[in-house]
C-alpha cells in the first residue's frame, strides 16, 4: 500500500465530547479527547526527533 504524503494541515474540532480531526481526500478520524492528547504527545516527540532543517547561511568576508 502506497501512502499519500499530505501537504495540507489536517483541521481538529470538538463535536458531541470527541475530537474529530479532518482532511483532504476524505480523511477523517474521532477519537476520546485523552486518545487526542496522546496523539498530540507522539507528534510533538516525533517532530523533535526530526528537528528543524538547518539554513545555510553564506559565509561574511
Amino acid at each position: 500500500m502506497t501512502q499519500q504524503i499530505l501537504d495540507t494541515p489536517l483541521q481538529a474540532d470538538v463535536i458531541d465530547g470527541g475530537v474529530v480531526i479532518t482532511g483532504p481526500n476524505g480523511f477523517q478520524s474521532t477519537m476520546t479527547l485523552d486518545a487526542a492528547k496522546a496523539t498530540v504527545a507522539r507528534l510533538q516527540a516525533v517532530l523533535g526527533a526530526v528537528g528543524e532543517p538547518e539554513t545555510y547561511q553564506k559565509p561574511l568576508g
